[in-house]
């Protein structure tokens, strides 16, 4: 069986290495890369289900530390 690996939040390190990968800072804070494309990505979640848009909100509020925007788009639960 497979273990995960727990690794400790920080925000520096993961600065660091998204550095070495050729993130820059850019406008409104969010990291661009050399073409200019923002490292950005959607973050969903069923929405109405409390608990997952509140950790939801946290998590988000993380990558913005390190300068990578979560566009939270909840769904509803029936499409």
């Amino acid at each position: 069986m497979a273990v995960a690996t727990i690794y400790k939040y920080d925000p520096e390190r993961a600065k660091k290495l998204l550095a070495e990968a050729g993130w820059k800072p850019g406008p409104e804070g969010v990291l661009v890369n050399e073409k200019g494309e923002r490292l950005e990505f959607e973050f969903r979640c069923q929405a109405g289900r409390r608990e997952h848009e509140q950790a939801q909100a946290i998590i988000s509020d993380y990558w913005k530390k390190i300068g990578v925007r979560a566009n939270i788009k909840n769904l509803p639960t029936r499409l």
